[in-house]
């Protein structure tokens, strides 16, 4: 599935992640819900990645990326990315930042 061509534009890149999602529940409360996933494509304007489990188009996401580079060998980076999920398809999810 081609998500706003994000997958032909971007780098495949597999990376571990955890997520923070922030929306309304059913019951028109505020929720958040965290869970973990893994990049499958990232572009200078968003992330295609998998969770594991399905999230829901126009919800702010958080994902906290565990980026291979280190700063030394006891000091790892971690990308931060705050963006809108654009689209969901089960666990599959875009997200531009």
């Amino acid at each position: 599935m081609r998500y706003n061509g994000l997958e032909n534009q971007g780098y495949p890149v597999t990376l571990p992640l955890v997520y923070r999602v922030y929306g309304v529940g059913v019951s028109g409360t505020n929720e958040v819900w965290e869970g973990s996933g893994r990049t499958l494509n990232m572009s200078s304007g968003g992330v295609v990645f998998e969770t594991d489990r399905p999230l829901r188009e126009g919800m702010v996401a958080d994902l906290s990326i565990a980026w291979p580079a280190s700063l030394s060998t006891s000091v790892g980076l971690t990308l931060q990315v705050r963006g809108r999920i654009v689209r969901a398809d089960q666990n599959r999810i875009e997200l531009t930042m």
